[in-house]
This record gives C-alpha cells, structure tokens and sequence, in this order.
C-alpha cells in the first residue's frame, strides 16, 4: 500500500514539472504573489542507509516576494530508521522558492537551511539493547516541486526534497540524510491577483475622402481636388488671402481688402466678357458666351452691393438704326442669363451701343476685317455705383 502511495505521488510531481512549461505557455493567469500555508502528507524514501518507519507531515507558510523568488518557513516531522535506529525527526527550516514559471502550474526548486531534533527510543541492535535518547543539529534541504493553481484560493502541491545533517548523529558517529516527497494543499491568502484586461482594440482609421492628408472630422473644406495645397483645416491655401484659393486664382497677390471677382482680380470699372462674342447677327449665346457669363454670375452675387450696366455692341455691318436695336437685344440676352442664376435684375441695366466704341478696327487698309468685327460683337459689364442705376 505504501510503494503504490509513493510511485503515485511521483508520478504526479514528475508529470506536473514536466507539463507546467506547455501549461506556462498557453495560460493567462496572472502570477500569485500572495501569502500562502501548505499542509502536505509527506513520505519518507527509503533508501541504503534510511527505512521509511511511518508517514509524516510538512507545515509552511510561504511568501513569494518577486515573480521568480520567495520564502518559506516549514516545519517537517517524520521517523525513520537509520542505520537500524529507529528515529522520530522534527525539523525547523527556511527554504528559498526559485520559481521558473508563474501561473497556473508554478514548477520550483527548493534551497534552504534549518534544525533538527531526533528523538530515538531505546532499541537493540548486535551489542545488546541500547538505552534511548536525542540528538540535534543543523541541517540542509534541496528539492524541486510544483504548485498547481486549481482556483483563486486553493492549489495542490507536491514536492520531494532531499533533508541532510550537517554533523554526525551521535549514535550513528555519521550524518543523517534521507530523501521525502510530500503532496498535499496550499491556500493563500488575501486578495487574488485580476488578470491584466485585454488591450483596447486599436482605432479605427478616420477616413480621407477627398485625399488632402487630412481626416474628415477634420476637415472644413471636403471635396477638395487632387493634388491641391491645403491647410490644417484641408481647405486649399489662400496665400494673398482674396477668397479665391491659390489653384483658382489667375491674379495671386491681389492687394489686401480688394474686391475681387470669382477668378481672384480686381473688379476693374468695366467686367471684362472675354468670351462673349456673338455671331453675326444674333442675340443667342454661345456655350463659351455662358461659361463666361457663369463667372461673371459668380462675381456678381458675391458682391451684391455691385451695380452693374448691361451693355451692348454690334459691329459697323448694317444700318445705325437696326445695330442699336441688335445691340440691346444682346444686352437683354446677357441679362437675362445673369437673373436666372441669380443676380437680383434691379441691379442690372441695359443698354444698346450700336456700332459705336469699338475695341478693334471693323476694317483694314479699305478690306474688310472679319476678327476685328468678332470682338466687336460684344457685351460689357460697366459697374456704377449707387447713383449711377
């Protein structure tokens, strides 16, 4: 009963140190650091020179004080029979814990020193019946075990470790060592350690919809083109600061706190319609005369305090009396093509010109000037001011 006793219990500490490196690896627990007592049944090995002579018992009290290391004061008691005498072995220790993983299965070796005292009873041996006694002494300990954390407030641990004299026993006149393993529980004490909470999961990435380098909770300006400066707010950069952005402006460096139209120049006296021409004879707008027109629209409804005169121009073909008429036909054109996006029409006034001021000759040398007589063709913006409609 007692052989199958002791090959159980180690086996279980052979296989708990072997496992606790593969447990370690998958297991979360955090280290338990806590205070700890330990009662174990212990057995004695019997060896050449020692005979187990009865179970004994091992009382602890541990603490670890790092992750790697602790202290354990003990108390063992067992008898055996040594060299033929029987003894009764109580035993004070302190032992340094070296743990090699921390966790659920807590494998260590086992370093320490302690007292001894041995009581033996009288006894008979090949020179007749001896009277008994005591003796005492230091001795030393080391051994491996393991903890295995089964919950929060109870382990099991088993462990073998090897006990030796330091001096001589006085009945043997040679030092006293016999080999022990020991399997029983272990509680700590105190509040368990929490296990670290997982990471937060990392942000999630603020998109950049429009690709300006920065985020669209940032953003004040969305939509911006490709490949367009902008600042920290991802708007496009305004270096002369006329509220045209830089990759619209045709006029960069406009003086501070002049009124500028949609392109980013000074309005000049006269809005300038470079591609309202029109074709010989008509008052209809071209596509080119309307995407002109749109800027203009722009600049208009920018600046509503800005009145304007709708002027009119034909070329020298054709009589006085009709050019006039067909030049505030143009003009009437013009106008309502600025009121339908948007231009109050009270600020706008039309006028017909004719053939008069013309911006280049209808002739040359006698010979008729047909690109002279295009730009003729025209319709300008005269901006009045108030007195002026």
């Amino acid at each position: 009963m007692r052989t199958r006793m002791l090959i159980t219990a180690s086996l279980a500490l052979a296989l708990g140190v072997a496992l606790a490196p593969a447990a370690q690896a998958r297991n979360d627990t955090p280290p338990d650091n806590r205070w700890f007592i330990t009662g174990m049944a212990s057995y004695p090995i019997d060896t050449g020179a020692s005979d187990n002579d009865g179970w004994g018992g091992f009382l602890g009290i541990a603490k670890p004080f790092t992750d790697y290391f602790g202290l354990e004061l003990n108390y063992q008691q067992y008898a055996v029979k040594m060299y033929d005498v029987p003894i009764n072995q109580k035993l004070l220790g302190l032992d340094a814990l070296i743990f090699m993983h921390r966790g659920t299965w807590n494998p260590y070796l086992q370093l320490g020193i302690g007292y001894t005292r041995m009581d033996f009873d009288s006894y008979t041996n090949r020179f007749g019946t001896q009277p008994g006694g005591d003796d005492n002494g230091a001795f030393g300990t080391f051994g491996f075990g393991v903890i295995w954390r089964v919950a929060s407030y109870f382990d099991i641990r088993a462990d073998l470790r090897y006990n030796g004299t330091f001096n001589d026993f006085v009945e043997t006149e040679q030092p006293l060592g016999n080999f022990v393993a020991s399997v029983g529980i272990a509680i700590p004490f105190g509040s368990p350690p929490q296990a670290a909470p997982p990471p937060p999961p990392p942000p999630t990435p603020i998109a950049d919809t429009d690709g300006d380098g920065v985020p669209d909770n940032l953003d004040q300006c969305p939509g911006t083109p490709s490949g367009v400066s902008v600042n920290s707010q991802g708007c496009p950069l305004d270096d002369d600061g006329d509220g045209v952005p830089n990759y619209l402006d045709r006029c960069p460096n406009t003086p501070a706190g002049a009124d500028v139209d949609v392109n980013g120049c000074v309005i000049q006296a006269v809005i300038d319609l470079p591609r309202t021409h029109f074709q010989f004879n008509s008052t209809e707008l071209t596509a080119e005369d309307q995407e002109a027109l749109d800027n203009a629209a722009a600049t208009l409804n920018k600046y509503p305090e800005i009145n304007v005169l709708v002027a009119g121009y034909t070329d020298s073909i054709g009589s006085e009396a009709y050019n006039l008429k067909l030049s505030r036909g143009r003009a009437d054109s013009v106008k309502d093509y600025l009121v339908a996006h948007g231009v109050d029409a009270d600020r706008l006034t039309t006028k017909g010109f004719g053939e008069a001021d013309p911006v280049a000759p209808n002739r040359i040398n006698g010979h008729d000037n047909p690109a002279g007589r295009a730009k003729n063709r025209r319709v300008e913006l005269h901006v009045l001011n108030g007195d002026d409609m």
